[in-house]
Parts: structure tokens; C-alpha cells; sequence
């Protein structure tokens, strides 16, 4: 019963004495990827999944404590799974736009992964929600009705897959910090 730290999906979250670089941009991309649903981009359907995404990166980007990074990763699995959930249920009306979205859903759960805290995940995730945007926002910005929402769309997607990699890049160069089984198994 004693001897369970290899049961758990918890990647080393030592947040103290690190300095994050990569969260201003991430934080900022997610925030203004976020805000960019609200702009007018052209007359399409409304991809939400990679605001949604923005919007709880830029609230990861300003947590410090272990509770709250574990709280982010349940909020990105969620949304994956309503990524999934609307797909289904715009399959009958749409059978292209809902296979894209349940698959999309999928490749987002699979990256976040089915359970447990992640930090390399989450970048992982942070990276590929910034190249799911820079495609769909790309695809508007090359329209001739295109609008500002979708430039501003398609810079704070690649914003964000910067500092997704910046993520990747911090979190390999980190001194390997696992935390005891006792706090483990709480989380």
C-alpha cells in the first residue's frame, strides 16, 4: 500500500525557485485568443475550442501553487471532452464540422491525457491549441471578407504555440523535483 509512486500520472511540479519566463506570452496569447471570439472575424461558424483553451492558459499562466496547476489540468480535460460532446452533437447537422470536432476533441484528450497532472502535457496541449488556431484562423484571414478578429486570431494562436514550446523548453531544462507519494495521493 506503501509503494505507489509509480501508479500516478503526476510529472514533477516544483514550482518554487523557478521562474516561468514562458508565462507572459502564454498567458497574454491565451487571454487575447480568448478575447478574439468577441471580435468579428468574417461570417463562418465560431471554432470556440481554441478560446476556451486560451482563456484557461491564461489563467494557468498565473498560478504558482501545485492545487491550482492540477485544477487547470482537469479544466483542459473538460473542455476537450465538451470539444467531443459538441462534435456528437453537431454531427447531425453537420457531418464534416463534427467529425473535425470530435476529432479534434479526441487529439486534445489524448495529448492532456485520460487522467492525472501533466505540466508536460499541459505545454504539449498549449502548443497544439495554438496550431488548431493558427490553421482554422488561417483559413479565415485568407478569405477577402476577412476581418481584424481573425489576424488577431491567427497572432495570439502563434503567440501560444510559442509559448507552449518555451513551456517545453523551461520544463526539460528543470531540475527533476518529484513530489513525496504522500502529497500524491491527495492530489
Amino acid at each position: 500500500m506503501g509503494d505507489d509512486v509509480g501508479t500516478f500520472a503526476v510529472e514533477p511540479l516544483s514550482l518554487s525557485g523557478v521562474r516561468r519566463r514562458h508565462r507572459t506570452l502564454t498567458g497574454a496569447a491565451g487571454l487575447i485568443l480568448a478575447a478574439s471570439l468577441a471580435l468579428p472575424a468574417v461570417d463562418l461558424p465560431r471554432l470556440w475550442v481554441p478560446s476556451a483553451f486560451g482563456l484557461v492558459f491564461a489563467l494557468l499562466s498565473l498560478v504558482r501553487d501545485e492545487r491550482s496547476i492540477i485544477i487547470g489540468s482537469h479544466a483542459l480535460r473538460l473542455l476537450a471532452w465538451l470539444a467531443i460532446v459538441g462534435g456528437v452533437a453537431t454531427l447531425p447537422g453537420s457531418l464534416m464540422v463534427g467529425t473535425v470536432e470530435v476529432a479534434l476533441g479526441g487529439v486534445l484528450l489524448g495529448t492532456i491525457g485520460w487522467s492525472g497532472t501533466s505540466e508536460v502535457r499541459m505545454a504539449s496541449t498549449a502548443v497544439l491549441v495554438g496550431a488548431v488556431g493558427a490553421a482554422w484562423f488561417t483559413l479565415w484571414a485568407l478569405t477577402p471578407f476577412a476581418q481584424p478578429g481573425a489576424y488577431v486570431g491567427l497572432a495570439s494562436s502563434a503567440a501560444l504555440v510559442v509559448g507552449g514550446l518555451w513551456w517545453l523548453v523551461e520544463l526539460a531544462w528543470q531540475p527533476d523535483g518529484r513530489l513525496p507519494p504522500a502529497l500524491l495521493a491527495r492530489a
